[in-house]
């Protein structure tokens, strides 16, 4: 009898040390995507790369300390602990994590979470035992219960870390949700001049850069439903050059920055008279707020910046609000503070999404308490310095600039991100097959989490907008819809 429970203690030893030595080999085997994997973990992103090598190395070092009889002992104890940290990491996993993520090498390759938590819960009560055996007394029951509590904390506390850092202090580590939206649907383009103009529960509409008066109606399928021409009045008195439409509901807008000039009226008729005129170039950007308001980026010419003004087109006067896009210790020229103007109707939020740092303002519909989201980018001023060209007399930038920000959308409670810059442990061959697009929660401005948009037809998004459960993208003369499979407005 003492024989069989000699050897079957060995055996169980055997069996521990083989165990580690399997997981750590299997992890080592594609480190960098175990690192990766670990990265996307709901939990412990933020110290992603830390728990990586922290862990083969634990396995390594607490498989050999059990080969030997002078180490044994203290090996049962930190396998028992790292066994119980295991256990408590994927029970956290399967009932508080907002996604459950592949697996991260080893034996879970093998088995589904739940399975992989009845065995982990298994080895350690048989871990248990092990330190036990033959040592059934106060102080080692204590040693038990220290050690199984220290590693459980030491779990939590990396989660509720690593999330505090996800969310306020992100150093550039993206979570990936698995399949948030579906695979786009697409339409080849006739031309690569159509832009976004607006959409509605039903329909897409895209207006023309090079025929401004010329748009598309499309549906969710990204199918072509029909065409639209604009009929205007004093048409022979106007040559449109930088006309855009934007379209709520049943009502258009039409506003070219050239000229200043401001057109309203609705899809039904499809004739849009003239409202006001502002002086030329005194913009760059409008975006509908209510009726009667539109939210301007304005440019000023003696200072070469750009703010936001509210103009009524009603009685024509614009509030402007100087230094709104202006940051403290920032180059605050035109190029430095461009970006993209938009309007969350579910929030009623202006928002204003920088191109070259990672900010974003967020403000009220009168463009009041003025809110800053930063965005998990590490580059938080522009990449380049202004010139200014004296025979020319203009400003232009010393070298390519960095876009940080290269599109942007917001629908619910949600602004999406189009970024072209790579994080930290990501997979460098998914920036030719998708793009990447952040996700960041206006409730509480922080960092949501991230996804891959497939490129439809090899062509990669360069504008984005959403409405309601839909997500749609502009790349050269491709349009696509993507569907949120989890509502934006949970």
């Amino acid at each position: 009898m003492r024989n069989i429970l000699s050897i079957s203690k060995k055996a169980v030893t055997y069996f521990f040390i083989i165990l580690f030595i399997y997981a750590a080999v299997s992890k080592l085997a594609d480190f960098e995507n175990f690192r990766v994997q670990v990265a996307q973990s709901p939990l412990l992103s933020a110290y992603a790369t830390f728990i990586a090598y922290t862990t083969v190395i634990g396995e390594l070092v607490i498989a050999l300390m059990l080969c030997f009889q002078k180490t044994k002992r203290l090996g049962l104890y930190l396998f028992l602990g790292m066994m119980s940290a295991f256990t408590v990491y994927i029970y956290l996993i399967l009932n508080y994590s907002p996604f459950v993520p592949c697996s991260c090498g080893g034996i879970l390759e093998k088995m589904g979470w739940t399975e992989h938590l009845w065995f982990n819960i298994v080895i350690t009560l048989l871990a248990t035992a092990m330190v036990l055996d033959n040592n059934l007394n106060k102080r080692t029951i204590l040693l038990i219960t220290g050690t199984l509590l220290v590693s459980s904390a030491i779990v939590v506390l990396l989660f509720i870390s690593s999330e505090h850092i996800m969310k306020t202090e992100n150093p550039f580590t993206r979570r990936f949700l698995p399949h948030p939206v579906t695979d786009p649907k697409g339409v080849i383009l006739p031309f690569n001049s159509y832009y976004i103009a607006g959409a509605t529960d039903e329909h897409i509409y895209l207006g023309n850069h090079t025929a401004p008066l010329h748009g598309l109606k499309l549906n969710s399928n990204a199918d072509i439903t029909d065409t639209l021409l604009l009929q205007m009045d004093h048409l022979k008195n106007h040559s449109l050059t930088t006309a855009k439409w934007n379209i709520t509901n049943d009502s258009l807008i039409l506003h070219d920055s050239n000229l200043g000039l401001f057109y309203s009226g609705s899809l039904q008729d499809r004739v849009i008279q003239k409202i006001i005129n502002l002086p030329p170039n005194s913009y760059s950007s409008a975006v509908p707020l209510t009726t009667g308001k539109i939210v301007l980026r304005l440019f000023n010419s003696k200072k070469n910046n750009v703010t936001l003004g509210i103009l009524n087109t009603k009685s024509g006067t614009i509030i402007t609000k100087e230094g709104l896009l202006d940051e403290e210790g920032q180059p605050q020229d035109l190029f430095s503070n461009d970006g993209i103007l938009l309007y969350s109707n579910h929030l009623n939020k202006v928002i204003y999404v920088y191109y070259y740092k990672n900010k974003s303002l967020v403000l009220e519909q009168d463009l009041s308490h003025r809110e800053v989201l930063k965005t998990i980018d590490t580059i938080s001023r522009p990449n380049f310095t202004i010139a200014y060209l004296e025979q020319k007399k203009q400003l232009k930038m010393s070298e390519k600039p960095v876009f940080v920000n290269k599109a942007a959308a917001t629908s619910g409670n949600y602004l999406f991100i189009l970024s072209e810059r790579m994080g930290r442990n990501e997979r460098r061959q998914m920036y030719s097959e998708a793009d990447i697009i952040d996700v960041y929660d206006l409730r509480d401005l922080t960092y949501s989490h991230s996804f891959y948009l497939h490129r439809f037809n090899k062509t990669s998004v360069t504008e984005l907008s959403a409405h309601g459960e839909y997500l749609f993208g502009i790349g050269d003369k491709t349009f696509t819809v993507s569907k949120f499979r989890k509502s934006v407005y949970e």
